[in-house]
Parts: structure tokens; C-alpha cells; sequence
């Protein structure tokens, strides 16, 4: 399996196990570390054009394919998507489904790690 499907799998498994839909329009990627950190992955552009062509609108994604995203695409080419940069699973969870995700619940209060 690509480790650039590690965050969208992590997700997929927190929404059921938290009950918490997702949004459709959501594209996820980047390799998830054993210490909670988002790695950043090959292909990005790509990956975010063919995103695009799906129909996705909100992206989560690794900070360390900022700088390759950004250079590759001119402002105005993505100007109908939400991009969010992210370094750590804790990140990502209060992005998508707010503080309390990690607050209220012990299964990720207590398991996330800080990096």
C-alpha cells in the first residue's frame, strides 16, 4: 500500500470509531510516523490535480509538501479548494473534527503523542 494513504485510512478508521461523519468532498494524504508526525509524500501535484478532477474540495496534507504544492500551482488554479497543511495526526484531528475530538475522548487523548 502507498504510505501516502496512511492518513486517509487513519481518518476513515477515527470517523467510524468516533461516530463522526466525514465530509465527502475530504482528500486526505500523507504517511503517517509511529510517533503521530504527517510525513510528507512523492507525487503531491499530482495527486491534488487528480483530487481536483474527482471533485474534492478540502484537503488535508502534509506541511512538508507546502512548498512543492505551492510552486507548482499558480494562485488561481485551486482557488475553489480549501487546502489545510498539517505536521502531526493531533493537527489533523482538531482540523477536521474540532478540539473536542482529542479533549472529550480518551481512545485520543491519551494515544496521540506530542512531536
Amino acid at each position: 500500500v502507498d504510505p501516502a494513504c496512511d492518513l486517509g485510512i487513519a481518518f476513515a478508521v477515527l470517523s467510524s470509531f468516533l461516530d463522526i461523519a466525514l465530509a465527502q468532498e475530504m482528500l486526505f494524504f500523507g504517511e503517517l510516523g509511529l510517533a503521530g508526525e504527517i510525513r510528507a509524500v512523492t507525487q503531491a501535484p499530482a495527486r491534488l490535480l487528480e483530487g481536483h478532477k474527482m471533485g474534492f474540495r478540502r484537503v488535508l496534507l502534509p506541511s512538508g509538501n507546502r512548498e512543492g504544492i505551492e510552486a507548482y500551482f499558480q494562485a488561481n488554479e485551486l482557488a475553489d479548494m480549501q487546502i489545510h497543511y498539517v505536521r502531526t495526526i493531533r493537527e489533523a484531528l482538531e482540523l477536521v473534527f474540532g478540539s473536542k475530538a482529542t479533549q472529550n475522548n480518551p481512545a485520543t487523548a491519551t494515544s496521540l503523542p506530542e512531536v
